[in-house]
């Protein structure tokens, strides 16, 4: 019921039941980063760093967990914090969309363009990789546009 109620965008309901889970089951990961997901969305930051906490010692290896925890960052403003989260997920896993996306956004928020451009071409080629394994009779002839470059400093 929590799920669903977060897919609607329903936080505080979601936390209700989120946090009923977790009286029977205090230290059950799924438990906890979905809580964590109501945090956010209700923009309750600190609650969901002390959730984030109890994760990552659960945990340790988990990229999500960091970048759970650089949204948090983002939203109280600490932007260094956000940014070594996102690097420590990242680095856990090189082919994160997602880290690398919002990695690239706080870069270019910061006025590093460089850095920016290097997280979305490493995005958005992870990404056409996957599209091309995906589609076996395509496999051979996905090749990335040669023009990368060109097409990201225009969005930027």
């Amino acid at each position: 019921m929590g799920k669903l109620l977060l897919i609607q965008r329903d936080f505080l309901p979601a936390l209700g039941e989120f946090e009923k889970s977790l009286e029977k089951h205090p230290y059950h990961p799924e438990y906890l980063i979905e809580r964590v997901k109501a945090y956010l969305g209700l923009e309750r930051f600190q609650d969901a760093l002390k959730d984030i906490q109890t994760l990552e010692h659960l945990q340790p290896f988990s990229e999500k967990i960091h970048t759970y925890a650089a949204q948090a960052y983002l939203g109280l403003g600490k932007d260094q914090n956000a940014l070594g989260e996102l690097s420590q997920a990242i680095e856990l896993n090189k082919n994160s969309l997602e880290a690398r996306r919002m990695r690239a956004h706080l870069w270019n928020k910061l006025g590093r363009r460089r850095e920016a451009i290097r997280d979305l071409l490493s995005a958005v080629r992870h990404n056409d990789l996957l599209k091309a394994l995906s589609s076996r009779k395509d496999r051979l002839k996905m090749r990335p546009p040669l023009n990368y470059k060109e097409e990201l400093e225009k969005t930027l």
